[in-house]
């Protein structure tokens, strides 16, 4: 038998640290990242990078991605490696809340950010949203045909986390109309819409210019009482 194996207890586990393979194998934390590679293990592309899986473990969909929990694995190797084959391989292109979704961050994580610094992918600001597209030229219009604005636009009123957003921002920026809003939010919101924007301004009537510090109190109270998400 070859010691070099991984162990059964490993694959009951099906996701593990390296203390937690350090603890099985009764090694030195050098050894265990050698064990690792020898396998090819996978490593987690979200929670760090702090978790690890044996090959025939994950049952890959057909985007890539295991999902174990909270914890995300992919065919495609490390987080960036992941996000281009995701953006090239949409037929629409993704924004930064879809891409959050799909490999398990937080919306408005700070590595999204990063992603306008990766030649393999191209952006575009779209409905007040930047919108990660293929970064070669035939494949990224082929994308922005497919996406319409009927489509691409989000109708309805934002939920009370993303309301607060807004009216922080709109305080800030009382002159500012929905659409230089949205691009204020920018990649910390990216989910909000400039028509999630509009429809929360009309439904609090705070949609004309000049308003009072009595509605923006207004807006301030209920905000705490807003419904989860639009119709």
């Amino acid at each position: 038998m070859n010691k070099h194996l991984p162990p059964k207890p490993l694959f009951l586990l099906k996701v593990f640290t390296l203390i937690q393979l350090v603890g099985v194998l009764n090694c030195s934390t050098i050894t265990a990242r050698r064990r690792l590679n020898d396998w090819r293990a996978y490593t987690s592309i979200n929670r760090n990078g702090m978790f690890y899986t044996l090959p025939g473990v994950p049952k890959f969909d057909h985007n890539g991605l295991w999902r174990f929990h909270d914890i995300f694995f992919s065919a495609h190797g490390n987080l960036k490696q992941t996000a281009i084959r995701l953006v090239q391989r949409s037929a629409r292109g993704l924004d930064s809340h879809e891409i959050s979704t799909l490999v398990g961050l937080p919306t408005g994580s700070s590595y999204l950010s990063r992603l306008r610094d990766i030649p393999d992918i191209s952006r575009e600001w779209r409905n007040g949203r930047w919108i990660h597209l293929a970064g070669e030229d035939a494949a990224r219009k082929k994308q922005m045909g497919e996406r319409s604005d009927s489509s691409d636009q989000v109708i309805g009123l934002p939920s009370a986390e993303e309301a607060v957003d807004i009216l922080v921002c709109f305080i800030r920026h009382p002159k500012f109309d929905p659409k230089a809003l949205a691009r204020q939010l920018g990649e910390r919101r990216s989910g909000i819409t400039v028509a999630m924007i509009r429809n929360l301004l009309e439904h609090h009537g705070l949609s004309k210019k000049n308003v009072g510090y009595r509605e923006i109190r207004c807006l301030t109270i209920s905000a705490n009482s807003f419904p989860e998400s639009g119709p």
